[in-house]
């Protein structure tokens, strides 16, 4: 009698727990829009303006879902205008500081799903297994539409490190980078090759 007793209580508040966290799991994500660089660094070469901001860590979980800083990988938002008839390029080999791979900014920034599906699923299966097709089921699935939403932004808004983006004439520019080790008050240079010359905008930058 105690036994069942302590089983059914066990189910209880496994169910409860599971409740609490069920509407964060559906928690459905906003478009992921660029803020404004209105803040840090900001000049003006040759006709093409460089700004430069760190993303606070409100930002940065807006956009990724997490404080990409606090784990150690500063997102900083680069917007360049190209008011010239010359073109441009930007790499990632051409900004002097580390920066991270887009993928490690994917992995840091994913739910681990497959050890979420299946710590839980191995605890309702001992005390209450009604759980597994009505709560964790769904919220895996969330946590796997979550990390790919995360994957199209890192896709879309990142400068990845295979990757060589052309500034055409009058052309406006917003990416981001992960620099590694950032602290305040550090200067990295941001570099711009001229397609034609092939000769080299420098800006020294510090934030």
């Amino acid at each position: 009698m105690n036994n069942i007793f302590c089983k059914n209580r066990t189910c209880f508040f496994v169910i409860i727990t599971f409740l609490i966290f069920l509407p964060g799991c559906f928690y459905t994500r906003r478009p992921a829009i660029l803020p404004a660089a209105t803040r840090g660094y900001s000049d003006e070469q040759i006709g093409v303006e460089c700004k430069v901001q760190p993303l606070s860590g409100k930002e940065s979980y807006a956009l990724f879902g997490s404080d990409l800083a606090y784990q150690g990988y500063q997102p900083c938002l680069v917007e360049l205008y190209n008011n010239s008839r010359a073109s441009y390029s930007l790499s990632w080999r051409y900004v002097s500081m580390p920066l991270t791979s887009h993928y490690i900014i994917k992995d840091v920034s994913h739910y681990n799903t497959s050890l979420f599906a299946f710590t839980t699923s191995l605890l309702a299966a001992i005390y209450c297994w009604p759980l597994i097709p009505v709560v964790i089921v769904p919220s895996a699935l969330a946590m796997a539409r979550f990390n790919k939403e995360v994957d199209q932004v890192v896709d879309e808004y990142g400068l990845k490190d295979n990757e060589r983006i052309t500034l055409a004439p009058y052309e406006r520019l917003s990416k981001i980078i992960f620099i590694y080790g950032w602290h305040k008050g550090a200067s990295f240079d941001i570099g711009l090759l001229n397609s034609d010359t092939h000769a080299f905008i420098k800006f020294t930058v510090t934030l």
